[in-house]
C-alpha cells in the first residue's frame, strides 16, 4: 500500500520543527516529539474501501528531503518570519492530539482578543491593518503637496489636480451637516446653469428629452428615471401619492397642495402668471401619476429586456442613445450595447407612465421635471433651503389639520391672490425663455470654512476616507497601492508572476500523466493553462496613466455640501453601469485573488502580496507554501465543475 497522500502531514511537521529550532532571542525551543527515530510508525487502516481511498495508480515515488544539507537561514528576516510562524502556533498541544490546534492556536487566542465572533481570518485582519496603516498615510497626504520626482510636469499637474478633488471631498464630508441653509439665490442660480428649457420647442421628439435626462443626471439629478437594480422610474414621482389618494375624501388637500406649488415656484419666480400657469399643470399631471399608481400599486411582474425591446416598450425616451451618453460620461469603454440587457419589474405600471409621457404635451414634461429637480432639495436629511422646508411642513400641518377636521381655510387659499413677490432674483424659466443671467454669488450664506485644519484623529476621518473610495475609487486604489508598496511594486509584482508562471508549469507537465484524461482532453487542458492570463493588481491604464485617471474624474467637483450630495448620487450611478457590463472595481487593498472564467484569468490584488501570504525577503518555499497554495487553488477554477465548461478564450463550451 502506497502512502504518498500522508506525507504532506509529514511536511508540515518538518517545517514546523525546522521553524521551531530557529534561535530567538538567544533561545532554541524544542519541538521534538517524543519517540525513538527509529522507531517504526504504523497506522492501522483496515477495509478495503479505505485501502482504495489511499491508492495511487500513478506509482510516483515521493522524494525523500534529506535534511542534513539544509543550510539554516539566519538573516533578520528569517527571524521575523520564524517570530511570526511561531507566535501562530500553539506548542502547547500535540500535533498528533490537535494538529489544527497545534498550528493555529497562537493566531485565534490572539485574534480572540479583539473579537466576540470567529468570523475573523487572515484574510481579514491583513486587510484591517493595510486599510488603517493606508488609511494613516491618506491623512498625510491630504496635509501636505508632496512633489513626486520620478513624474513629468505635466504628470505632475494631473496627480496635483487629482489629489485636489480628493481632498476636496476628504474636507466637505469632515465638515458635512456643519453648514446653515443655503440662501434661494444658490437654488436660482442651479436652475439657470440647468438650462431645462433649452430648446424646449424640440422636446417633442424622443432625442431632445433624451438628451434632456442625460444632462440633468450627468449634474446629479435625476428626473423621470433613475439607476437601480430592477426597474427604471424614479420613485420621486410617487412623492405626493398619499396626499392626493386622501384628496379622493377631502378635495381641500388638492388646494393647499396647489398652494404650497405656488409657494415653493415663487422661491425661484416672481411672474405670477407662470407661476400659475405651473401650478395647474404641475397639480393635474400629478394627479393623473396618482391614477395610474392607484391602479398598479402591487405588481411583481418582472424581465430582462436588450436596448432596441426596451426602447420599442417604452418609447418615451431612445435608451440605447441615453446608455451610450451614459456611459460615455462615465469613461466607460468597449460596451458591447447588443448584448446589455436591463432588468425590470412592475412592467404594467411602466407602460402606463409611459404612455402618460408620451401622450403629454412636452411644456407640461419640461415643467414637471423642473418641479422634481426642486423637490429633490427636500428629501429627509437636506438642509437646503429653509423657506421651502418651511412651506413642506406648513402644508403637511394643513393636510393633518384636512383629515382631523380642524382645517380653517384662509384668504391666501384664492390662487387669483397676490403672489409672493419677496423675491430679489428670478431663475431663467419661465415662458417663453429670456437670457441666462447667471449671478456670480454662489448664494451659500454662514458656511463653514472648508480650509480650516482637521483632526486627524477623528473617528469621522475613516468614515470619510471610506467615502472616498466610493466616489474616486480608481484614484484611491492607485494611491493605496503607492503607500503599500513604493517603489517596490513593480518588483513585487514580477516575482509574483513568476511564482503563477512556475506553478502553470508545474500543472502542463501534470496533465500528460492523468490517464483518466483522453489525448483530446489534455491538449484542451493544456491549451487552456498556456492562455490563461495573469493580472497583477488592476490593469487598468487608469493606474498607471494620471492623464487619464484625471479624465476619468474630471466631472467631480465638490466644494459644499449640496455637491457633496449629489457627486455621491452619480458614484452610484457609476457603480451601476460598471455593473451592468461586469467590471466593478476591486480595491487594491482587498486581500483576494480570483479566478474569472468569461476572461480566463488569474486576477491577484496587491493587498495579498504582503506577508504572511507574500513577501520578497522570504524563502520561497514560505511564499509558495502560502501564497502559492492560493494561486494554485485559482488555477483550479478552471477546471472544476463550473470552470470545465469555459474553453482557454473564455466562451462556454463544453471542452
Amino acid at each position: 500500500m502506497n502512502y504518498k497522500k500522508l506525507s504532506i502531514i509529514t511536511t508540515f511537521l518538518y517545517l514546523a520543527l525546522k521553524v521551531s529550532s530557529v534561535p530567538i532571542n538567544n533561545e532554541t525551543i524544542d519541538l521534538s516529539l517524543e519517540s525513538n527515530s527509529d522507531e517504526e510508525i504504523t497506522v492501522e487502516l483496515g477495509g478495503e474501501e479505505v485501502k482504495e481511498i489511499f491508492s495511487d495508480e500513478e506509482n510516483i515515488v515521493t522524494e525523500i528531503i534529506n535534511t542534513d544539507d539544509t543550510e539554516e537561514c539566519l538573516t533578520e528576516e528569517c527571524y521575523e518570519t520564524s517570530k511570526r510562524i511561531l507566535s501562530s502556533m500553539d506548542t502547547s498541544v500535540n500535533p498528533c492530539d490537535d494538529f489544527y490546534q497545534f498550528a493555529c492556536g497562537g493566531w485565534m487566542s490572539e485574534m480572540n482578543k479583539y473579537l466576540k465572533n470567529n468570523d475573523i481570518t487572515i484574510f481579514s485582519s491583513l486587510k484591517n491593518e493595510i486599510t488603517e496603516n493606508v488609511y494613516d498615510g491618506f491623512r498625510k497626504l491630504f496635509g501636505n503637496n508632496i512633489v513626486n520626482e520620478n513624474l513629468s510636469q505635466e504628470d505632475q499637474e494631473y496627480n496635483d489636480k487629482i489629489i485636489n478633488k480628493i481632498k476636496d471631498i476628504y474636507n466637505v464630508c469632515m465638515n458635512d451637516g456643519q453648514n446653515e441653509y443655503y440662501e434661494n439665490e444658490y437654488l436660482i442660480n442651479l436652475l439657470n446653469q440647468l438650462n431645462i428649457y433649452e430648446d424646449m420647442e424640440g422636446f417633442n421628439d424622443t432625442e431632445k428629452l433624451t438628451n434632456l435626462i442625460v444632462k440633468l443626471q450627468n449634474k446629479g439629478f435625476d428626473t423621470l428615471i433613475m439607476n437601480k437594480s430592477f426597474g427604471v422610474l424614479n420613485e420621486d414621482i410617487f412623492r405626493f401619492f398619499k396626499y392626493i389618494k386622501d384628496a379622493t375624501q377631502y378635495p381641500e388637500i388638492i388646494t393647499v397642495f396647489k398652494k404650497y406649488i405656488k409657494n415653493v415656484l415663487s422661491i425661484v419666480s416672481s411672474d405670477r402668471e407662470t407661476i400659475k400657469e405651473k401650478v395647474e399643470l404641475i397639480s393635474n399631471f400629478e394627479q393623473k401619476i396618482f391614477d395610474i399608481k392607484n391602479r398598479y400599486r402591487t405588481s411583481y411582474d418582472f424581465e430582462r429586456y436588450n436596448l432596441d425591446s426596451l426602447t420599442q416598450r417604452y418609447p418615451f425616451i431612445n435608451w440605447k442613445l441615453y446608455y451610450m451618453k451614459r456611459f460615455e460620461f462615465f469613461s466607460i469603454e468597449n460596451v458591447n450595447y447588443d448584448s446589455l440587457f436591463i432588468s425590470l419589474n412592475g412592467l404594467k405600471l411602466m407602460d402606463e407612465i409611459s404612455n402618460l409621457i408620451v401622450g403629454t404635451d412636452i411644456k407640461t414634461i419640461t415643467v414637471y421635471i423642473e418641479w422634481l429637480i426642486i423637490n429633490s432639495f427636500t428629501r429627509k436629511g437636506y438642509e437646503f433651503s429653509k423657506n421651502i422646508d418651511d412651506y413642506l411642513k406648513k402644508f403637511e400641518e394643513e393636510y393633518k389639520s384636512i383629515k382631523n377636521n380642524t382645517y380653517i381655510p384662509t384668504n391666501n387659499e384664492d390662487l387669483t391672490t397676490e403672489y409672493n413677490n419677496n423675491v430679489t432674483t428670478t431663475a431663467n424659466n419661465t415662458f417663453p425663455i429670456g437670457d441666462n443671467n447667471t449671478s456670480s454669488s454662489d448664494g451659500i450664506s454662514h458656511l463653514i470654512d472648508y480650509t480650516n485644519s482637521i483632526n486627524p484623529n477623528d473617528s469621522r476621518s475613516t468614515n470619510c476616507i471610506k467615502e472616498i473610495n466610493k466616489i474616486m475609487p480608481d484614484a484611491l486604489s492607485k494611491y493605496s497601492v503607492d503607500l503599500m508598496f513604493s517603489e517596490n511594486s513593480e518588483k513585487i509584482k514580477e516575482k509574483a508572476e513568476q511564482m503563477i508562471g512556475l506553478i502553470k508549469e508545474i500543472m502542463i507537465n501534470k496533465i500528460p500523466k492523468m490517464e483518466w484524461l483522453d489525448e483530446k482532453t489534455k491538449e484542451s487542458a493544456i491549451d487552456k493553462v498556456l492562455k490563461m492570463k495573469v493580472e497583477i493588481g488592476n490593469t487598468d491604464s487608469s493606474l498607471k496613466d494620471l492623464k487619464t485617471l484625471y479624465q476619468i474624474y474630471q466631472y467631480i467637483e465638490v466644494k459644499d455640501s449640496f455637491s457633496y450630495e449629489l457627486i455621491k448620487k452619480m458614484s452610484n450611478d457609476e457603480s451601476y453601469y460598471k455593473n451592468l457590463i461586469q467590471s466593478e472595481f476591486m480595491e487594491e487593498i482587498n486581500v483576494d485573488a480570483f479566478y474569472n472564467l468569461q476572461t480566463n484569468a488569474i486576477t491577484v490584488r496587491y493587498g495579498i502580496l504582503r506577508p504572511p501570504f507574500y513577501s520578497g525577503d522570504e524563502q520561497d518555499y514560505l511564499n509558495f507554501g502560502s501564497l502559492g497554495m492560493i494561486l494554485g487553488h485559482e488555477l483550479s477554477h478552471a477546471f472544476d465543475n463550473t470552470g470545465r465548461y469555459y474553453d482557454a478564450t473564455g466562451k462556454y463550451n463544453s471542452w
